[in-house]
């Protein structure tokens, strides 16, 4: 009679232990699940979220001097922005070296910068503007803090 009880022990302890083992499996593997699903929704947040734009290269299509604005295309999109210019911008010309052919090789060109005005500004000039606010998406703004033109 001992030994069947000795054996009714051992088993009711391997049940135990195979519970008690399948309850921590499942519940690391639930946990696991969430922890996947939170990092989904983290990163698909983080995509939505993204750098604001506080730049542009365009191309000038049209100047206008009176009410300082300039109507300029992006570079490889087809559409206009109206660009207005406060008193505080600047529009820097940017120039190359005279003699491109005998610069010494392997130190950086350095441009020359020379302050204009928007009457020097052309029409089909390449312009990089530079912004103090996020332009993504807009037909317009006015926070522009330089304009360069390229040589």
């Amino acid at each position: 009679m001992k030994l069947l009880k000795k054996n009714q022990l051992i088993l009711l302890i391997i049940i135990f232990v195979l519970i008690i083992g399948g309850i921590f499996y499942w519940v690391s593997h639930e946990r696991s699940k969430i922890l996947q699903e939170k990092k989904k929704e983290t990163l698909q947040g983080e995509k939505k979220e993204s750098l604001p734009v506080l730049g542009l290269g365009a191309k000038i299509l049209e100047v206008n001097f009176e009410n300082n604005y300039l109507i300029v295309n992006p570079a490889e999109e087809e559409k206009k922005i109206k660009v207005n210019l406060g008193e505080d911008t600047k529009i820097i010309k940017l120039k190359s070296p005279p003699d491109l052919k005998n610069l010494p090789l392997g130190e950086p060109v350095k441009l020359e910068e020379e302050e204009i005005k928007i009457q020097d500004l052309k029409i089909d000039e390449n312009i990089i503007i530079r912004t103090s606010a996020d332009i993504r998406g807009k037909r317009e703004f006015d926070d522009v803090i330089s304009i360069k033109v390229l040589p």
